[in-house]
């Protein structure tokens, strides 16, 4: 029996909430609303009654409420309940804006590495004042291949925690010999920066120590890594 109260079909009432129809089939399969009823000849038919319920579901839908924290929510709806779900999301969203902040100075440390890269002279040494930091080290034997080099540096990273190398700074270290000498691949130790002082094989460079990039130098090999070169302390002079 068809109640006496205003229905409408599924479109009559998807229109009235300004959506499609098959948002209300989707609903319905889900167990988040069902029709009021539903006819002999297999149409679904809505009520007014059932606009608020529909109401909340868009608005937490809207607020990126998966489906099964509505479900959870409409099951014991309080405001209680309202008031602990829309916490716990903005708990989500503060975390998601920390992180797209977080992206965003890394894109933003890119984006200004590359430009003083495109500023560098490509046939000499530039010299840049930097702050104290610390550098672990690895010793090379003559000869080390290059795939022997990067698992080194790997290891390093993974030794320190500090996830992945594109995050970090790293590269090789030669004496100033080398550097005067012109022998800019022949370096002894490759280095990774840490956060700080990690014991043995472990390099501190104080305040105002000079880092020196090299370039690439047309019709020259270069190392494999195009990180930064450190003179090798206690060889400066």
């Amino acid at each position: 029996m068809i109640p006496q109260e205003t229905t409408f079909t599924i479109g009559q009432f998807a229109a009235i909430h300004g959506i499609h129809k098959k948002t209300l089939m989707w609903y319905d399969q889900v167990g988040l609303l069902s029709p009021a009823f539903v006819g002999e000849n297999g149409y679904r038919y809505y009520s007014y009654r059932q606009s608020a319920r529909l109401e909340t579901i868009l608005m937490l839908r809207a607020l990126e409420v998966s489906i099964p924290e509505i479900k959870t929510f409409l099951s014991h709806r309080s405001a209680g309940e309202l008031r602990r779900l829309l916490t716990e999301k903005i708990a989500g969203v503060e975390g998601q804006i920390r992180r797209l902040e977080e992206i965003r100075h890394a894109l933003v440390r890119q984006q200004a590495s590359l430009a003083r890269l495109e500023t560098l002279p490509l046939t000499q040494i530039s010299l840049v004042r930097r702050e104290t930091c610390y550098l672990a080290t690895v010793p090379l034997p003559g000869d080390t291949p290059t795939d022997r080099e990067i698992a080194a540096v790997i290891d390093q990273a993974k030794a320190h925690q500090l996830g992945h190398l594109h995050e970090g700074v790293y590269g090789a270290m030669l004496p100033v010999e080398h550097l005067r000498q012109g022998r800019f691949t022949d370096y002894t130790h490759l280095f990774l920066e840490v956060p700080a002082p990690t014991g043995r094989g472990c390099t501190g460079v104080p305040k105002g120590g000079i880092f020196w990039p090299i370039t690439r130098d047309p019709g020259k090999d270069f190392p494999p890594s195009t990180r930064p070169f450190w003179p090798m302390p206690g060889t400066t002079g």
